[in-house]
């Protein structure tokens, strides 16, 4: 499950707000299955990377890399990429969290 939260600089009006995310696979140099989540204007705090990284530690996952990158329209993007072992069907869904006015995206694997 991955959770947003507000930044100090931002103002938000309204509620469920969740980011701009994709989500998909991708090949790797030696052409095996790279799954990504691309997550549009969100930073990560030092606390959420190192939860992410630690992840690896999964059976199911072999490797994870976050990469930030700028798009064309010099919006900022934060891209995990996971390679996983034995899995072979994934999800995403939303769900609120509490009186936040965010959603949260669960991804579920399979």
């Amino acid at each position: 499950t991955f959770s947003f939260e507000v930044t100090k600089e931002t103002v938000l009006a309204g509620g469920y707000f969740c980011p701009a995310i994709k989500a998909g696979v991708t090949f790797d140099k030696e052409d095996k299955p790279l799954f990504y989540l691309d997550f549009e204007n969100v930073f990560l705090s030092k606390d959420a990377e190192e939860t992410i990284m630690n992840l690896a530690n999964k059976e199911y996952i072999s490797n994870i890399e976050i990469k930030e990158l700028k798009d064309i329209a010099d919006q900022h993007h934060t891209v995990i990429y996971f390679k996983f072992r034995n899995v072979s069907f994934y999800t995403c869904s939303f769900k609120p969290e509490g009186d936040t006015g965010f959603q949260s995206l669960v991804l579920s694997l399979k």
